[in-house]
């Protein structure tokens, strides 16, 4: 797995950039959970995402580029490829259930994002990604639910994220992004 990401070091290679991210410190009685990596040449990101309880009815991102850069997404309890739709729908999902989503970060993706700066830039070596462009997330949660974001990073890269730390029960302090998602 090489060296492990938890949250907030030094920018070397990857800077994720959300502009919808305030933080809660409360203790969430729901938690889903998020485990987030990217391959060593920063092309591509794998997620995971776990829920705790009933799903919610669907995943949104913040950039409407963010189902162009969407490669694939699977329910994990059936194999079966889930069709995205402008939002990952989730009723084949269970209860408890686990789906996975692969983004590609290898080129920059402004069909929507008329911006200068883009949702995606290279600088160098280092990567400047919106969080808008890879992070599915649920659209509401209530007020008991969370969400935790883990990074397991390859040896040599790290995060710079606008989300605070948290301590958690699987880990070291996390990064929590749900108040800003009520």
């Amino acid at each position: 797995m090489g060296a492990s990401g938890r949250y907030l070091f030094a920018l070397r290679s990857l800077l994720l950039v959300a502009s919808f991210v305030a933080v809660s410190a409360a203790k969430a009685e729901r938690v889903h959970h998020y485990s987030i990596s990217i391959d060593p040449d920063l092309t591509r990101i794998d997620v995971t995402v776990c829920f705790d309880g009933q799903p919610p009815p669907q995943l949104v991102a913040e950039s409407l580029d963010a189902t162009v850069a969407l490669v694939e997404v699977r329910n994990q309890a059936t194999g079966k490829e889930i069709a995205p739709s402008g939002h990952i729908p989730l009723k084949s999902v269970p209860v408890d259930g686990c789906l996975s989503y692969k983004v590609d970060v290898s080129r920059p993706i402004n069909r929507h994002d008329r911006s200068r700066r883009g949702a995606l830039r290279r600088i160098g070596n280092d990567l400047a990604l919106s969080a808008g462009l890879w992070l599915w997330r649920p659209e509401e949660l209530a007020a008991e639910e969370d969400v935790e974001l883990v990074f397991e990073l390859p040896e040599g890269i790290s995060v710079s994220a606008p989300w605070v730390p948290v301590e958690s029960s699987r880990h070291p302090p996390e990064p929590r992004a749900g108040s800003s998602l009520r």
